[in-house]
């Protein structure tokens, strides 16, 4: 009779233990269906339980941070942003992370610093450096700009971004000339190109 009861009672346990586990995956696989289909908010508060039972979650956390942002809820965003780098304090994930919304809120100081930050650990990070150079056109910085973008397209030679934002600086410090052949090569890395086309046609 001990032995069946232990029996049963190992069947129920694999029962429950089966049971979370599917429950698990299906708040998951609904969060990533809700993002899909544009719900983002709702995609977060399907995982928010998840927070609950374990704070310190930190994919939970990055994935609620990364859904708040995506539902332009900016502020809510960067609390769990921050969360997750209290979480730990080297993720580039999360300082990547907490760049988006606060670009989106122009806060172009905050967000530079954000990115500067990865660059301390990853130096040549091209997401950091492409959204640092997004912060110092949008707050007119155009000679550290420059040199910036002068020294990036050395290591991304074939990247039309980077030119992009080197032909503005140019364009911003009186240098047209240069501003014109970094709008070419823009063009040969991306034809139709609406800015470089339109600088070119004046």
């Amino acid at each position: 009779m001990k032995k069946l009861l232990i029996k049963m009672m190992s069947a129920l346990m694999f029962v429950f233990v089966s049971f979370n586990a599917v429950s698990a995956d299906d708040a998951w696989m609904r969060s990533y269906t809700l993002e899909t289909a544009g719900q983002y908010a709702a995609a977060a508060q399907s995982i928010e339980h998840f927070l609950k039972e374990i704070p310190n979650n930190e994919f939970a956390v990055l994935r609620s941070a990364w859904l708040y942002y995506l539902a332009e809820n900016y502020s809510r965003s960067i609390k769990y942003y921050q969360t997750a780098l209290e979480i730990n304090k080297n993720s580039i994930d999360a300082m990547l992370g907490m760049s988006l919304p606060l670009m989106a809120q122009a806060r172009w100081r905050e967000a530079a610093s954000m990115t500067q930050e990865v660059i301390k650990i990853s130096k040549w990070n091209y997401l950091a450096h492409t959204r640092l150079m997004t912060c110092e056109d949008n707050l007119k910085q155009w000679e550290t700009l420059k040199k910036h973008a002068e020294t990036l397209r050395v290591y991304y030679p074939s990247d039309a971004t980077i030119l992009v934002y080197l032909a503005r600086a140019y364009s911003h410090t009186n240098k047209n000339t240069k501003a014109k052949e970094a709008y070419q090569q823009v063009l040969q890395r991306y034809p139709g190109h609406l800015e470089a086309s339109k600088f070119l046609s004046k």
